[in-house]
């Protein structure tokens, strides 16, 4: 899986989803939906920089445990960029695997959440997006 996107205005700003997960990615644009958000859900982080600007992202959100060796690497390239500051990093993963977590912190994510947490917040989270 590439890249797919979904939701309601095409003109308005999206939040990009870094995952693998197919079921876990329809989950995501089924919530996108009611609150108006359009979603870019990519399967790996290759090109990410490119999609941000392109698309004028301000959120992104990663699965932090998504097989992929330039992850954080491609985390690290968006935060030196002076046109990308102010896009919001989210990851999450499991909440055991406390060494993604320091990883993707110490790489620049501006935010982690163990899945469960970032499951139920999901809704507030996209709608944070969508204002």
């Amino acid at each position: 899986m590439g890249e797919a996107s979904a939701g309601a205005d095409s003109g308005a700003e999206p939040v990009v989803v870094v995952l693998a997960d197919l079921f876990f990615a329809s989950k995501v644009r089924a919530t996108a939906g009611p609150a108006g958000v359009r979603v870019v859900v990519r399967s790996r982080p290759a090109g990410l920089v490119e999609i941000l600007r392109a698309e004028g992202a301000r959120l992104v959100v990663i699965d932090l445990e998504l097989r992929s060796p330039d992850l954080l690497a491609v985390i690290r390239e968006i935060r030196s960029q002076e046109d990308l500051a102010g896009v919001r990093l989210v990851g999450f993963a499991s909440h055991m695997n406390r060494a993604a977590f320091e990883a993707a912190r110490e790489a620049g994510v501006d935010r982690t959440v163990a899945r469960s947490a970032f499951v139920r917040d999901l809704p507030a989270l996209l709608a944070s997006a969508a204002d």
